[in-house]
């Protein structure tokens, strides 16, 4: 993940709890390289979780009340008096990446990263069309590449802004130009990303995900995946 700049020219919504997420995990996710493998990542992630946690840093309760299965909905200051074990994080943080919990994470998720895909998400998120054109049209196989962790998404997918890692869920104001791009270039609008226990279409995620509409961009992005 790069250190996107939320201040700059282009305007980029994030919720302010997203922002803690970034926050909370960035030191990780910033050192992961071509030879990290998944399970590696996921490891130090719920590390950082539980550590957090214990230091009652608000910012996991995001992560927590969307991921874990008995915490689901549950309001910050009930989930910083509840026991959060180092099993509690890894379930959460494998949930958040796409697993059914860490047994599936430790069975499938032996594989390095594709950091040409991991770099590509995060270029689609910066909204640096230019860069992503550059991107897309030198590798134009990133555009079927599916994500190494569990939800297997593809780019498109990281523009639904709903099921994906929480830290991914920014919308940058030009998302419905970097949507366009992707699909004229050929990523697949119909493909489907395992996510919250079903398949679902880049429109189905968007089309249920707050982060678009509150960034006031909802109907432009629709119209872009709908046509």
């Amino acid at each position: 993940m790069k250190r996107i700049d939320l201040t700059g020219i282009m305007r980029i919504y994030a919720h302010k709890q997203v922002l803690a997420v970034r926050k909370l995990q960035y030191k990780v996710v910033s050192e992961t390289g071509p030879r990290t493998k998944i399970i590696e990542q996921l490891e130090r992630l719920a590390e950082n979780l539980v550590s957090a946690f214990h230091n009652q840093n608000l910012a996991v309760a995001m992560i927590i009340t969307n991921w874990h299965p008995t915490h689901i909905g549950k309001n910050p200051e009930e989930i910083m008096r509840s026991e959060f074990t180092a099993a509690d994080a890894k379930l959460t943080i494998a949930r958040e990446h796409g697993f059914s919990d860490w047994k599936d994470a430790a069975n499938r998720a032996t594989e390095t990263f594709n950091m040409d895909f991991e770099n590509s998400v995060d270029t689609l998120l910066s909204g640096d069309v230019g860069a992503l054109k550059a991107q897309v049209e030198e590798n134009p196989g990133l555009l079927k590449e599916r994500s190494k962790y569990g939800h297997k998404a593809t780019l498109l997918h990281y523009a639904g802004s709903n099921g994906v890692e929480t830290r991914r869920q920014i919308v940058p104001s030009n998302l419905p130009e970097c949507v366009k791009l992707l699909i004229k270039n050929g990523a697949d609008k119909n493909a489907t990303a395992n996510l919250y226990g079903g398949e679902f279409t880049t429109l189905e995620l968007a089309s249920t995900s707050a982060h678009p509409k509150d960034a006031g961009i909802l109907n432009k992005l629709l119209s872009e995946l709908e046509n």
